[in-house]
């Protein structure tokens, strides 16, 4: 991820933490404490500077190894569907849901012929026995839903921020002996009411994110 890629996602509600908004209170349909908290941590990065700021990208064999990995599930991914995904690897692209505080960072999208985007790409690169799982359990978007909310609401995001058409989320591991399995993918068109959910629940967020940035600077 380039610094000026982690500029544009400071301060803004992203994809991957969406899920954290998605739960409701003990009591009635606000915010949960679990939102609160990640309201509040939005709140941080628009009031003071960020140690990534300051800091080099933190790498090892692991992260490097799980780079590697993603590029070749895009690859793959290609072969399998006949697509030519953009914006892979670190050439990742920011883009912001239309209300412009919160956005997404596929791990990949296609270009329809005018320009807009018309697919996008999450790439997960589990351990052994979390792919076997997944190729057990996640069979379209219901079973992504029900066995990885984070992921599955991350998936929405991304599908959203883009106005795209579908997206795809993808199981990788090359250390599986079946190599039929070692690539595990659903499509997803996320239904029209958890679109609807999802975006009332970041109005909120953002009401709540107003209130506390305004309340500071008084």
């Amino acid at each position: 991820m380039n610094s000026n890629h982690k500029e544009q996602r400071l301060g803004k509600f992203t994809a991957s933490q969406i899920y954290r908004l998605m739960t409701n209170p003990r009591s009635g349909s606000g915010l949960s404490v679990g939102a609160i908290t990640y309201i509040e941590e939005v709140a941080r990065d628009i009031l003071a500077y960020s140690d990534e700021q300051y800091e080099p990208e933190f790498t090892n064999i692991h992260t490097d190894r799980g780079h590697a990995r993603e590029l070749a599930a895009v690859a793959n991914m290609e072969m399998e569907l006949g697509l030519c995904f953009s914006h892979t690897g670190d050439d990742q692209r920011f883009f912001e849901g239309r209300e412009g505080f919160w956005g997404a960072s596929p791990d990949g999208v296609v270009f329809d012929k005018n320009g807009d985007v018309a697919v996008t790409l999450d790439v997960k690169s589990p351990t052994r026995l979390n792919h076997i799982k997944n190729v057990l359990q996640v069979k379209d978007m219901h079973g992504l839903k029900a066995s990885h909310k984070d992921y599955y609401w991350q998936k929405v995001a991304q599908i959203t921020a883009c106005n795209a058409e579908r997206g795809y989320w993808v199981s990788y591991n090359p250390m599986i002996k079946n190599l039929d399995r070692v690539m595990h993918y659903i499509e997803i068109v996320p239904p029209s009411e958890d679109v609807e959910a999802m975006i009332n629940k970041l109005s909120m967020a953002k009401s709540y994110l107003d209130e506390v940035v305004d309340r500071f600077n008084k």
